[in-house]
């Protein structure tokens, strides 16, 4: 490890909370005093909220280590649980032995606890961490807890700490209740330059490091751009700089080297990078630059060689306008029979496609403001999580292939101003409504960017069911047919800036509303209120309602199952989105963990083409007219 090397006593960027490591910004202190004045003044409810890895659960270790010895504490970092499940967190961290077999029973034991508690002056706290992800049932029961009172005290007092969609929730109209109960609000903000440069040093000095120059002014100022003074990415993109800096034998890490970290980690804008090919089950994507044949685009996503850590640059040579040779020299230490040990060079040679510099994006365009009363929808028992990562973030490989997605799609000038995006397949379960879920939840990430995603797949809508949304009677279909307004088909669903349209009430003949004047005027009042739109459409084959919506959007994206959709498909339905706006496609290879969670045959829904032979049916087509747009066979194509 690199501790040695650095002479450190221990690590000093680790994401594990560590008191010894704690460092409070202007921010953390002013929170933190709040709720020490909310815990002394006997506030009923207090919010904390703040963005993912900005010290939120490091806030509360602090504050729990300055409050009394005497105050109970319950903190619940599960959020995922029933009404029981509850209080059986709560009589487990408050020590109550006593267990009821009904929920009045343990509601009366509870609150003859608490009462014995405040008489004799003690507080008594339950703290609720992601407390964004609650469910409608724990929301409702802590509105019930906030009720519980004597004539002059509240009997607990309540923390939500949660990330800035828990603001989201509070300000629905459902849960007007609880919004109605709030003593005092406060954000865990992002570090500022100075509080970041202080944060880094401190780490680093609480480590044991006795040079404080270690990172230069430059490394220090990229790392706060990129990481935008969230600790916990800035604990990441030092770490693994600090390693890189080892492999290369270098005492102070320079800008250079943060600048490889974050592309090596977060493909976040790379001038030029080898393509990478996913673990299995990921999405590999192929550059999607405008008119490029799918041929070399699924060339590109050919697997790149294992690179030494310790390794140096020996020299570059340019193999073609588009490509270069990078010459390393490879340091091994080697072992021999008696016990010796010489130093090895290995000469490697890697070819790399050289992709310019993209251009300055243009700016967002203006947008008004949504309505004030949004429904919400969340994350609940019924949805695929396994399927949308860019949303639960469980699987980094997987949030990087979808990022690298985004990347390349904006990465030329015209590409950059294209606002909205239809994604299909040549036919069923070729993955393309995963990919319209994750792809929109990426770019809803985004700062401050608005995104709309549509399901336009009337005959089989998948959307809700691949996110477990229940309840939405309204959606793209019931705005169709005039039953309700525009504004009322919409739902914040999990993000903060995402927004989901559902298919809503399938008409008879959904291909008639689909091409419709409704249908463009629904998509302008969507760019009127939305950045970005994308749009899980129908597969082509089967009917022809996405070759109509094709010439409404900005951009068409084609999922392929690789090895298994026939070369005569993607060919026909190349054939069939002619002269439409097809920017890239995405290689698909849904196996393992996504295959499992999908089940069923898309097909069973009843669209009448019988899928299982189209492999078969398409010689008529003879040899396909778009040979170069045909998915070549790789070694490992992927999702």
């Amino acid at each position: 490890m690199y501790t040695e090397y650095y002479g450190l006593k221990k690590l000093p960027f680790s994401i594990t909370p560590d008191p010894e490591f704690v460092f409070m910004s202007s921010s953390h202190h002013e929170a933190l005093a709040q709720m020490l004045y909310g815990i002394q003044e006997r506030k009923s409810l207090m919010v904390v909220t703040g963005e993912v890895g900005v010290g939120k659960t490091t806030m509360i270790y602090t504050l729990l280590s300055q409050l009394d010895p005497e105050t109970k504490v319950a903190i619940l970092f599960d959020t995922h649980v029933d009404s029981m499940s509850l209080y059986r967190y709560l009589f487990a961290d408050f020590g109550i032995e006593e267990k009821g077999g009904e929920r009045a029973e343990n509601v009366l034991i509870l609150r003859k606890y608490l009462e014995k508690r405040l008489d004799n002056g003690k507080k008594t706290i339950l703290i609720i961490d992601e407390g964004h992800n609650m469910s409608e049932e724990i929301f409702n029961e802590i509105v019930f807890l906030t009720n519980l009172e004597t004539r002059t005290n509240k009997l607990l007092q309540i923390i939500l700490v949660g990330q800035p969609e828990l603001k989201f929730v509070l300000n629905s109209h459902k849960f007007r209740q609880l919004k109605q109960r709030i003593n005092l609000r406060t954000e865990i903000k992002p570090l500022t330059y100075k509080d970041a440069k202080a944060y880094i040093l401190h780490r680093l000095s609480q480590a044991g490091a006795q040079n404080p120059e270690i990172f230069t002014e430059g490394a220090i100022d990229l790392v706060y751009r990129h990481s935008k003074g969230i600790p916990r990415l800035i604990n990441t993109i030092c770490d693994n700089a600090l390693l890189l800096g080892m492999a290369r034998k270098q005492k102070q890490v320079a800008e250079e080297f943060i600048q490889e970290t974050i592309e090596d980690l977060m493909q976040l804008n790379a001038d030029e990078e080898p393509e990478e090919q996913a673990p299995k089950g990921m999405a590999s994507v192929a550059p999607v630059t405008l008119n490029q044949p799918a041929a070399s685009a699924a060339a590109s996503a050919a697997p790149r060689g294992a690179v030494a850590e310790t390794t140096e640059i020996d020299g570059e040579d340019a193999a073609a306008p588009s490509e270069r040779e990078e010459v390393r020299v490879v340091r091994r230490i080697v072992q021999l029979p008696d016990g010796r040990q010489v130093e090895q060079k290995v000469r490697k040679v890697r070819k790399i496609r050289t992709r310019p510099r993209a251009g300055k994006r243009p700016p967002l365009p203006a947008v008004v403001d949504l309505p004030e009363k949004v429904g919400i929808l969340r994350i609940s028992h019924k949805t695929s999580k396994e399927m949308i990562p860019a949303i639960i973030g469980d699987d980094p490989a997987a949030v990087r292939q979808y990022h690298v997605l985004w990347n390349k799609l904006i990465s030329s000038e015209e590409n950059a101003k294209r606002r909205v995006f239809l994604v299909t397949s040549s036919v069923p379960q070729e993955g393309k409504t995963v990919t319209s879920i994750n792809f929109a939840a990426t770019i809803a990430q985004e700062p401050t960017v608005r995104v709309l995603l549509i399901d336009a797949d009337l005959r089989a809508p998948k959307v809700n069911e691949v996110l477990g949304i229940d309840g939405a009677k309204n959606g793209l279909a019931t705005v169709l047919q005039g039953k309700c307004d525009f504004s009322e088909a919409f739902y914040n669903f999990e993000l903060p800036r995402l927004f989901v349209m559902p298919a809503g009430e399938v008409p008879q003949d959904p291909f008639t509303y689909l091409i419709s004047p409704k249908m463009s005027a629904l998509l302008e009042r969507a760019r009127g209120l939305f950045h970005y739109v994308v749009i899980d459409s129908p597969p082509v084959i089967p009917i022809p309602d996405t070759v109509q919506l094709a010439d409404m959007v900005d951009g068409v994206i084609l999922a392929v199952k690789a090895r298994v959709t026939p070369r005569e498909v993607v060919s026909r339905t190349l054939d069939d989105l002619y002269q439409k706006p097809i920017i890239g496609l995405v290689l698909n290879d849904i196996e393992g963990r996504l295959a499992q969670a999908r089940g069923g045959r898309y097909g069973g829904y009843g669209y009448g083409y019988g899928y299982g032979k189209y492999g078969y049916g398409y010689g008529r087509y003879g040899k396909p007219s778009h040979p170069e747009s045909i998915v070549e066979k790789a070694e490992e194509p992927q999702v």
